[in-house]
């Protein structure tokens, strides 16, 4: 959508009085044109997906941090049993997979 200036002599685009006039909650106005109205629909939804796409990247941090801790912790349990079994020949590793997840 490529808006042109207003006219009004304030260099603002129609876009930003046309942002001005949505309501975040009321898209149908009855003084509002449809076209208007249609671009407030655009514009809000477009920020829902702009918000949802930022939570599923926070939330893919998170994971990707949580996995990289748990790896980490998994490489210091496998080094200090190999530390352990290269002392004692005779020490056994008591853990199982089910352990380590």
């Amino acid at each position: 959508m490529n808006q042109t200036g207003t006219g009004t002599g304030t260099g603002r685009s129609d876009s930003v009085q046309t942002e001005r006039s949505c309501s975040s909650h009321v898209f149908i106005k009855k003084d509002k044109p449809p076209s208007v109205t249609i671009w407030c629909l655009l514009a809000e939804t477009q920020k829902e997906i702009i918000r949802l796409m930022v939570i599923a990247k926070r939330r893919n941090d998170c994971v990707d941090e949580a996995i990289k801790q748990k790896n980490e912790a998994l490489s210091e349990i496998v080094e200090k049993e190999l530390s352990r079994e290269e002392k004692d020949p005779n020490y056994e590793v008591i853990y199982t997979l089910k352990d380590l997840n």
